[in-house]
């Protein structure tokens, strides 16, 4: 469908969502670790940063069931955010994450903030069968990978507003 994400086993775009840093350090750290111990699948990442006024460090420093709360808060945001960018997807899919706690800035003051390693798109609860994986498109249907893959090279998938690059498709 024009202008549409894909649903299925994991509704996602290359470009469907933008995160809140462009800093990839925790990226690049999970990158290392995903080839030695497999911690996610080969799929999209973004990386994602929560921080907050200094006025609430205090209490996030020293409370870390707020330190949760606050994590799942923003998490939850996230996850609305790219179920919002891939329609179709149902309200019970979920994303796919890990999160770092960072306690100091780049200058070694106190500067409780998140940095969230998230796959870019959701997931819905596994279906009996097989998966079949193209690029950043998991499905259970091979038909669908190749509509996804006719509609991508058509450029009939959303776009972002103001984002102007096109990725082809890999060989």
């Amino acid at each position: 469908m024009p202008g549409n994400g894909y649903s299925g086993d994991l509704q996602t775009g290359n470009r469907h969502a933008g995160s809140a840093c462009s800093g990839s350090g925790a990226v690049r750290i999970l990158a290392c670790l995903h080839e030695t111990i497999h911690v996610l699948p080969a799929l999209p990442l973004r990386q994602w940063v929560l921080s907050v006024p200094k006025r609430l460090r205090y209490f996030l420093e020293r409370d870390t069931a707020l330190q949760g709360v606050a994590l799942r808060l923003f998490l939850a945001a996230v996850e609305q955010c790219l179920r919002a960018h891939c329609p179709g997807s149902p309200t019970h899919a979920r994303i796919g994450a890990i999160a770092f706690i960072h306690r100091f800035g780049s200058a070694l003051n106190a500067h409780l903030h998140f940095h969230c390693v998230v796959i870019d798109g959701v997931f819905t609860p596994a279906l009996d069968g097989p998966r079949f994986i193209y690029w950043n498109y998991v499905s259970s249907s091979r038909e669908r990978i190749e509509r996804a893959k006719e509609d991508w090279r058509a450029q009939r998938t959303a776009k972002i507003p103001g984002e102007t690059e096109w990725i082809p498709l890999p060989p």
